[in-house]
């Protein structure tokens, strides 16, 4: 009974992030789609829910196709594939807010675009993931170094996010733009401590799946806590913060 009612908590969450982050990209882009980090921004909540609905698919469709571990295999790759380049778009988000636009103009994206995609089509080459036999969808990585790249590149991703959000925003920022800076960054502490809890599932024992509900419901809320801290955000260039990057 406590096994199938985490399942089902572990559905609802995956599926409120899923939800969550098709209704945020379609509000952030209804305010001002011209705006570069609305798209950013909608960019990433896409990539987080594709990430979230990939799980979804994954768990509902292996108990009715148990033979077939090809839709796990691809929906997995799928889903490490989104959360890196969403986790990536939401760095770039906070660096446009932060620093305008015009960081955007100097090259500063391609290393990290690259990274991603070599990682991404070398991850559909090799053959990294088991898929363990029973009634619910259980995975064993064969290989960790595709899971290590992927936490540490994501952890970097986040933590970044929060220092230069720190530093060139909260700190230099006041009034209802510091107030929203700083729930931004509440729903990136959230979010990170949504990975601390995705790495203890990965090394201890949890055969009820605790910490996987835990991690998916902590996710769905950081997504709504970031996007309740952006929507506001002045999208007239000439009103973005101008901060010295020096400072």
């Amino acid at each position: 009974m406590a096994l199938q009612f985490l399942q089902l908590l572990g559905f609802i969450f995956e599926g409120i992030g899923l939800i969550s982050g098709i209704i945020i990209a379609t509000v952030v882009l209804k305010k001002d789609s011209k705006y570069v980090g609305n798209r950013l921004m909608a960019a990433a909540m896409i990539l987080l829910g594709v990430y979230m609905g990939s799980i979804l698919s994954y768990d509902i469709l292996y108990p009715i196709f148990p033979t077939q571990d090809w839709i796990v295999q691809g929906l997995y790759r799928i889903c490490v594939i989104a959360l890196f380049f969403g986790t990536m778009f939401l760095f770039f988000t906070i660096r446009v807010m932060c620093l305008s636009s015009a960081w955007l103009t100097k090259r500063n994206t391609i290393p990290y675009a690259i990274i991603i995609l070599v990682y991404s089509i070398t991850i559909w080459f090799i053959d990294f993931l088991e898929i363990l036999p029973g009634d619910q969808v259980n995975t064993q990585t064969k290989i960790m170094i595709p899971l290590y790249i992927l936490i540490a590149g994501v952890a970097y991703f986040i933590i970044f996010s929060m220092i230069g959000l720190y530093r060139f925003g909260i700190r230099k920022s006041e009034g209802l733009k510091r107030m929203k800076m700083v729930i931004f960054f509440s729903g990136l502490a959230v979010s990170m401590l949504a990975i601390v809890i995705n790495v203890l599932s990965n090394i201890l024992a949890d055969p009820l799946g605790v910490l996987d509900v835990l991690f998916f419901g902590t996710l769905a809320i950081a997504m709504v806590v970031m996007t309740f801290g952006f929507v506001g955000r002045q999208a007239d260039p000439q009103k973005e913060m101008q901060i010295d990057m020096h400072d």
